[in-house]
């Protein structure tokens, strides 16, 4: 990815992770001249929601109820809008820049971000 997009999601995670969100510590960025990204601490013993699907597709709703919790309650947590930036105004900006979508779909995307309220939670940053 850029180096600024790579800046804005190490500072997203960095801020997450100091909200004590239980998330992997972002480390540092890296770049190897051309591309950019973060390093991540690694958390032992750990299985992707992917990997329980594949392999242990029974054992798929113990780990669902507890995503979904996690999620309501990240969803609910105050933002720091002072280091978190809006979600509303990054999928706008990725809306308008993005030309493969079409005009009248582009439209109706960008007015129903106008229909949402701002808020300071987790979930959709500042209006």
């Amino acid at each position: 990815m850029g180096a600024e997009s790579a800046e804005r999601e190490f500072l997203v995670s960095k801020t997450v992770y100091e909200m004590g969100i239980p998330t992997p510590e972002p480390i540092r960025l890296v770049t190897d001249g051309t591309s950019f990204g973060a390093e991540y601490e690694l958390i032992q013993d750990k299985r992707s929601f992917t990997r329980i699907i594949s392999e242990e597709p029974e054992q798929l709703e113990p780990p669902s109820l507890r995503f979904a919790t996690l999620a309501r309650e990240l969803h609910q947590s105050q933002a720091d809008t002072t280091r978190l930036p809006s979600m509303k105004e990054l999928v706008k900006s990725h809306i308008v820049r993005n030309q493969d979508i079409p005009e009248d779909v582009r439209e109706k995307a960008l007015l129903f971000l106008e229909s949402v309220p701002a808020t300071a939670t987790a979930y959709i940053g500042v209006g």
